[in-house]
């Protein structure tokens, strides 16, 4: 779960969820300077400790938007950065079948998924189809052998 998209993190953070820096306003970095990047980084981490009383290591960049400027500047702040290889992203609202159908011709063992609704330009839109086929994807991944674990038990892992 990363903060932009959590009023309260603390209860996600308290169940295990793994808490990730995907910055403050959610700007394409590719387009921001050093400065403005170090910053957006430093105010979302600083929101996240406030609501989940820890500090974030992960990192994705919003939009996948990252320069190599942006790469250094996430290690020299301690971020471990984090990009998927699996995406259902298709730009628009769509059925729960569509999302699942394009995950699953993806998917090879080892994947970071990114099951992003494609609705992030506005608040308050029914995400129930990527609710739904998220949770037709893990139950069938998990029925076929598949384990679903965090990002840090992944960077961990030495089978992964």
């Amino acid at each position: 779960m990363y903060s932009s998209v959590l009023k309260s993190p603390a209860p996600y953070a308290e169940a295990g969820h793994a808490l990730g820096n995907h910055t403050f306003t959610h700007p394409n970095l590719i387009f921001c300077s050093e400065t403005q990047t170090r910053i957006q980084l430093a105010e979302c981490n600083r929101a996240i400790e406030d609501a989940a009383g820890q500090t974030p290591r992960l990192f994705r960049p919003p939009f996948g938007g990252r320069r190599p400027s942006t790469l250094r500047i996430a290690s020299e702040l301690g971020f471990a950065p984090v990009m998927w290889n699996v995406t259902a992203l298709i730009g628009t609202p769509h059925s729960s079948e569509a999302v699942e159908r394009k995950v699953a011709k993806q998917i090879h063992g080892g994947d970071i998924i990114l099951l992003h609704d494609g609705s992030h330009r506005q608040l308050g839109l029914d995400r129930s189809h990527t609710v739904a086929a998220t949770d037709r994807l893990v139950g069938r991944y998990k029925a076929e052998g598949y384990e679903f674990v965090t990002i840090p038990e992944m960077l961990v892992s030495p089978n992964m």
